[in-house]
């Protein structure tokens, strides 16, 4: 299944990227069309599966996405806009190979590197909501050039990396409800 997202315009928050759905005059200077983003587990908008939250196992969500950009290459980046001291990012993964249009449940691909997230570890922090029912944006951007940044930098730097870089870009959000 796939589902066709509005072009989204990032806007550097908070140390992490925020998003706004609609186009406007930087969405128009990208200058690519929008990514079509999906997972084959929930429905834009629709409840995050437990196993990849805190609850389950807490593994990566599986995405895909499509190529319409022909980037440099690409960046996922995962985020709480519900959380209460401002975003949470919970995962980076950038540089990932422009070849490349999936990434597997768990799996990063081989080349693409991974940076610190607001829980101040490497890689993907499962969604965990103190409360009530947080959204949780999987955006993917098409990158201009490769970031070149080290393993494990700060969230904050390489999203406004990201943003500073960014082709084109598409999201996909799912809830989460704190037990």
């Amino acid at each position: 299944m796939r589902w066709t997202v509005a072009w989204t315009v990032p806007l550097a928050a908070a140390g992490a990227i925020a998003w706004v759905g609609a186009p406007s005059a930087a969405g128009a200077e990208a200058g690519g069309p929008p990514i079509s983003v999906a997972s084959p587990d929930f429905a834009d908008g629709g409840r995050l599966p437990i196993r990849y939250t805190c609850y389950g196992v807490g593994q990566s969500v599986p995405l895909s996405w499509s190529d319409n950009a022909r980037p440099a290459g690409w960046a996922v980046v995962i985020t709480d806009s519900d959380a209460p001291n401002g975003t949470f990012t919970h995962w980076v993964l950038f540089d990932i190979p422009a070849s490349i249009h999936q990434i597997a449940a768990g799996a990063v691909p081989a080349s693409a590197r991974q940076a610190q997230n607001s829980a101040g570890t490497i890689g993907y922090d499962p969604p965990c909501p103190p409360s009530g029912i947080h959204h949780y944006h999987f955006q993917v951007v098409g990158l201009r050039h490769l970031l070149d940044l080290p393993n494990g930098t700060p969230h904050d730097r390489v999203t406004k990396a990201i943003s500073a870089d960014s082709a084109a870009e598409g999201t996909l959000v799912a809830t989460v409800a704190h037990r």
